[in-house]
């Protein structure tokens, strides 16, 4: 066994990325990262070498109206290790089901892939993907994600006494590449160093452009389906995005101010 493969953090295309739910409103959903099945079959090689796993799955279905279950059964035997894990996993069809328990089970064996756990599930607000998917009042974000995909651009990790963690991820629109959420883990030390005397900036900045554009922070706040300012400014992208529009506000009340010079 490769202590140095053990160790070793998942890359950006190792992960998947799965819309889980929808809003009620229609005007966000939740994303869950997940190891793509490939990615456990190439870590366990890794590990392990390719001869020196295998599985068996059985798979039941107890009605027409429940999704398919299986159960993976990993063992693992080289010169130094003999021992078995499994796990159960659902899917629609029978592959999709064997998919899951593989990876919930390879879970079990790879500390890396546990890491993915520590991630919350993320909420992305319609305003964060409304250019990437190209929304509009003919293509309603509920009737885009059937059909959207969305990739992993980076990822970091940090260890704990309790084992890895990703400590930041952003993720992309997957054809266009366009950022639709970046994921920070806030309870970490370096987070909160370095981002505190930055957010504070910022949040001064976006005051000060609010009060130029003469729009309210009740209504930014509604806006953009927050409950504070700091929430804008600790994610780059939606605070230049905040920053744009209230450029364009102030554009355009200082047009009207003109247009009324020269009526007057």
């Amino acid at each position: 066994m490769k202590a140095s493969v053990k160790n070793r953090s998942l890359q950006p295309e190792e992960v998947e990325i799965r819309v889980d739910s929808i809003s009620k409103s229609g005007k966000s959903f939740t994303v869950v990262p997940y190891i793509k099945k490939e990615t456990a079959w190439n870590y366990l090689d890794e590990l392990y070498g390719a001869g020196n796993w295998d599985k068996t799955v059985t798979m039941d279905k107890k009605s027409a109206d429940t999704p398919f279950y299986s159960i993976c059964r990993i063992h693992v035997h080289t010169d130094d290790v003999d021992f078995f894990r499994e796990d159960a996993g659902e899917g629609d069809s029978p592959k999709a089901a064997a998919s899951d328990a593989l990876k919930r089970a390879a879970m079990n064996i790879v500390p890396a892939f546990r890491a993915l756990g520590t991630v919350p599930t993320l909420r992305i607000n319609e305003n964060d993907v409304a250019d990437a998917l190209d929304l509009g009042p003919e293509k309603t974000l509920k009737d885009t994600l059937r059909f959207a995909k969305f990739k992993v651009l980076s990822i970091s990790f940090g260890t704990s006494v309790a084992g890895d963690f990703i400590k930041a991820m952003t993720i992309a629109e997957e054809k266009t590449g366009d950022i639709v959420h970046e994921y920070v883990n806030k309870g970490t030390r370096e987070y909160r160093q370095e981002v505190s005397a930055d957010v504070a900036e910022r949040v001064t900045e976006l005051r000060t452009r609010m009060a130029e554009a003469k729009y309210s922070e009740e209504n930014m706040l509604k806006h953009y389906g927050i409950k504070d300012l700091s929430e804008l400014a600790e994610t780059e992208k939606r605070y230049n995005d905040a920053l744009l529009n209230l450029k364009e506000r102030k554009r355009k009340i200082d047009n009207m101010k003109k247009q009324k010079k020269k009526e007057a």
